[in-house]
């Protein structure tokens, strides 16, 4: 996400939600995961970001204008 901040700081938040969403997609694919069960444990990216990489996440949140990150997953 990190390389993605200010691409999507320009976009605006309603474009980075979707890109945002799709760097998520594509996390769960390479990790294993599927979208299932990134659906079922959304709080998981929040868990996650929270220990890997604690600044990317608070302005990701920023950026597409959430609380947190799982609630900025659409269609999970």
């Amino acid at each position: 996400m990190w390389a993605d901040l200010d691409d999507w700081r320009q976009q605006g938040s309603a474009i980075a939600r979707v890109k945002f969403n799709g760097v998520v997609h594509t996390w769960a694919l390479r990790n294993g995961a599927s979208n299932v069960a990134v659906a079922r444990h959304r709080d998981a990216i929040d868990t996650i970001t929270r220990e890997q990489c604690p600044k990317a996440r608070e302005q990701v949140k920023q950026i597409i204008d959430t609380v947190d990150l799982a609630s900025g997953l659409v269609g999970f």
